[in-house]
């Protein structure tokens, strides 16, 4: 038992490893367990302290956010460092609850607001950003789940959907410039060079060996295929086909959002990109006038 906690309750140290702590882990179980069920934080936090259940080696002490830090916490379905203790369907179980419990307090939201909650992820490690709204100042952020980034950034709601609305109307007007183009590299490599020498060659034996000239053929035929990269083209064609459908409506669309795009991550520069059902990704030009420096310094003012 540790007096301070600096890895995720559920796990010690033992000869200089990271490994299970099988009794927290039986109480990190049972908190999953019991959030699914419908507990509040509140309740389980009540009951822990109430069965003196240790959190550290001096506290007995269980509150909401301790509660609520176990359940955003990534590392528990595992990772390169950490043994999971739980299965990824129960961990995504609980965090859709929580954001379902999440969206009946935010009964302020707008819809758009409200339908972006679910398309929005961390563009450093891939994990859900959760909007949240502060008491007192009631400022509105956006933070990741994963307790090992923790990215987060300052943006109020119409400034959101106004950058979302642009980065459409960017994808919708230069459509042409994020197809796929040909990969000439290939094309123009050594080995295709050597491959068409050979082929050459060979035309003009004597008596030329038809099957060695159409195997060279083949393998030319294929490396110029691969170089086309006639996959994301035909992806990037039905995105354009589905872009002209929402003409239209372009910017801020639920419908054409809905239709055309997966979802949208914020990166570590606080840029939001757009991540297309068609394999092509679009990060916002500018952030209209907030740089990354200002976003932090809001965040140390605060």
């Amino acid at each position: 038992m540790k007096k301070s906690r600096n890895i995720p309750y559920g796990y010690t140290y033992e000869n200089g490893s990271i490994v299970i702590n099988e009794s927290e882990a039986d109480v990190v179980k049972s908190i999953f367990e019991r959030y699914i069920g419908g507990e509040s934080l509140k309740d389980i936090a009540e009951d822990l302290t109430k069965k003196q259940i240790h959190y550290t080696e001096r506290s007995l002490v269980w509150d909401k956010a301790r509660i609520l830090r176990i359940l955003e916490n990534l590392r528990y379905t595992g990772d390169s460092v950490y043994t999971p203790i739980l299965d990824e369907e129960m961990q995504s179980s609980a965090l859709a609850i929580k954001q379902e419990r999440l969206g009946r307090k935010d009964h302020n939201l707008n819809a758009e607001i409200a339908f972006l909650k679910d398309k929005i992820k961390c563009g450093v490690c891939g994990s859900t950003m959760c909007r949240r709204l502060s008491r007192k100042k009631q400022l509105v952020s956006w933070t990741c789940y994963n307790d090992g980034c923790r990215l987060h950034m300052r943006i109020e709601d119409d400034e959101l959907m106004h950058r979302i609305g642009q980065l459409m109307m960017q994808l919708a007007n230069e459509t042409d410039t994020y197809l796929p183009r040909e990969n000439s590299s290939e094309i123009d490599s050594l080995p295709m060079i050597k491959l068409k020498n050979d082929f050459y060659n060979e035309l003009e034996r004597p008596q030329p060996d038809e099957d060695k000239i159409i195997e060279i053929v083949g393998i030319i035929a294929s490396i110029a295929y691969d170089a086309l990269n006639t996959d994301e083209i035909i992806e990037a064609k039905r995105l354009e086909s589905k872009l002209a459908g929402h003409e239209k409506t372009a910017g801020f669309s639920i419908n054409m959002i809905n239709d055309i795009i997966d979802h949208f991550t914020i990166d570590n520069e606080y840029r939001i990109v757009a991540h297309t059902k068609y394999g092509i990704s679009v990060t916002e030009r500018i952030i209209n006038g907030r740089s990354k420096k200002d976003t932090e310094e809001d965040d140390n003012g605060t």
